[in-house]
């Protein structure tokens, strides 16, 4: 290497470290203000609760029932109600707080989607709220409405295990139940802390005795 090459490299490394030295606490503070910014993004995005469902198991009713009213016209079951239970698990995988709706029972039947032959759907909302009595003397009750809570609301970290009950009212959801019962296909339906529309298929499922 020639050595006026040489000279004019050991210049620029005197030159690049005086700048350094020269400028080394303003160079500190904006380090020191991007390590700042960086550590609020993560504790912001930390605190942004991210509320799931993490798991679900449908109790179906009990296979008397569905038998019982097989065959059945829609007036036969006017008075008839299939109860399903779902045992669902919830976490909040983030700090701050956030909640969803408990979800919709959604059943599907196996009908193929033609126009002549379209399939169908019965969409259950959970039960969360119902009547209650007391007996105060030989001839009073009280009564009032039990109110539960139409949304799962967590803390940081937190988890909930529930049991939440759906019954079918109308007769010819009741009808389409029994008639396609050992080919149907249950899902969940909710939104998440974010307004996300979810609509999970319940893998898991087995009967009430």
């Amino acid at each position: 290497m020639p050595i006026e090459t040489l000279v004019e490299e050991i210049k620029q490394l005197i030159s690049i470290s005086g700048f350094f030295q020269a400028n080394f606490w303003g160079i500190l503070g904006s380090v020191a203000g991007l390590a700042g910014l960086f550590i609020s993004w993560l504790s912001f995005r930390y605190n942004i609760p991210k509320v799931q469902v993490e798991s679900t198991l449908l109790v179906t009713p009990p296979p008397e029932i569905v038998t019982r009213s097989q065959g059945k016209s829609l007036a036969e079951l006017e008075n008839q109600l299939i109860p399903y239970e779902l045992e669902i698990s919830v976490r909040n995988k983030r700090g701050g707080s956030g909640s969803i709706d408990k979800p919709m029972l959604v059943i599907k039947t196996p009908v193929k989607k033609h126009w002549w032959n379209p399939s169908k759907k019965i969409e259950v909302p959970p039960i969360t709220e119902r009547p209650e009595m007391e007996r105060v003397s030989e001839t009073r009750w009280n009564t009032w409405i039990e109110r539960h809570g139409r949304s799962f609301n967590l803390g940081g970290g937190e988890k909930i295990d529930d049991r939440l009950e759906y019954l079918i009212r109308r007769p010819e959801n009741v009808h389409l139940i029994v008639n396609n019962y050992e080919r149907l296909r249950y899902f969940i339906q909710y939104r998440d802390n974010r307004g996300k529309l979810h609509h999970d298929r319940i893998k898991k499922n087995f009967p009430k005795e």
